[in-house]
């Protein structure tokens, strides 16, 4: 008994070994099947941020409606830093991307989007803790993408992100609260799990 719990366990340790290792996840649905890449760090340190989506989209009453997973991508935070930005000439093409799933409360209507084409038109810094990127993002819909979707990507402080889509040119799809994310990097790593004493 104990034996085949332990091989049991020894399976279980490998394929969690291989998929953080390889940074795969498979996801399966009734239509279709998709693979997101766990966002890597760049072998060029600074050049881009990665993170991932974590948030809850809301009702119109308020209530939690829509789940929300996936991971994004950018270099934006460069802009902050390069000295031509007051000047209009960024010597860099702004990027932010982002895959996302949804899925209802109650565990149905799965289903994916990409976020790509982000053209920026305005930098702001409403506070010591916030840098904002206005611009224009194209989504994937159902029904194929929209493009020049209004766009306001905040970070906040050192680790949070907020990505907030005109709700009017989508309708109303993530509902009308941001999009909430978080940014991944060697310095927060989650800590492994340690052994407890019994």
């Amino acid at each position: 008994m104990s034996a085949s719990i332990n091989i049991s366990f020894a399976i279980i340790t490998v394929a969690s070994l291989l998929v953080a290792t390889l940074g795969v996840v498979v996801i399966n649905s009734n239509k279709d099947m998709m693979i997101f890449a766990q966002p890597g760090y760049p072998s060029e340190a600074g050049k881009y941020k990665f993170g991932a989506i974590s948030s809850v989209q809301l009702d119109k009453t308020g209530k939690p409606e829509w789940i929300l997973a996936g991971h994004w991508k950018s270099n934006l935070l460069n802009a902050i830093s390069n000295s031509t930005v007051s000047h209009g000439n960024l010597s860099f093409t702004p990027i932010f991307d982002a895959s996302i799933r949804m899925v209802m409360v109650n565990g149905s209507g799965l289903h994916s989007h990409t976020i790509t084409n982000f053209n920026l038109s305005k930098i702001s810094l409403p506070n010591n803790n916030t840098k904002q990127f206005n611009g224009t993002v194209t989504a994937s819909m159902r029904n194929g993408p929209i493009t020049d979707i209004p766009v306001s990507i905040k970070f906040l402080g050192n680790d949070v992100i907020s990505l907030w889509l005109d709700p009017m040119k989508i309708k109303n799809h993530y509902g009308s609260t941001p999009i909430f994310g978080f940014e991944l990097n060697p310095s927060n790593r989650p800590m492994p799990p340690q052994g407890s004493a019994h």
